[in-house]
């Protein structure tokens, strides 16, 4: 798994606006708009998209970790396990 995400700004018109992009499962590049680069509102809007990205990164790592976890565990319930 690789993460890869941020945020950039581009100028339309003389005016400069702020995207946030990330790579999804395929590796194609999505954007998603944040707002006029400058203004509090988007900068708070900047924070709340990042904090909600990373935490369905966790929520993603969490549930692989889990996965994980879960098969080694039955692995080694099995290798303990008498043969018959």
């Amino acid at each position: 798994m690789k993460f890869t995400y941020g945020f950039t700004v581009k100028t339309v018109q003389g005016k400069d606006y702020v995207y946030f992009w990330r790579y999804d499962g395929s590796g194609r590049k999505l954007e998603q708009y944040i707002g006029r680069a400058g203004k509090s509102k988007t900068e708070k809007r900047r924070l709340e998209v990042e904090l909600a990205y990373l935490k369905s990164l966790r929520e993603e790592l969490d549930a692989k970790i889990s996965q994980l976890e879960e098969q080694l565990s039955e692995l080694a319930s099995a290798e303990q396990s008498p043969k018959t």
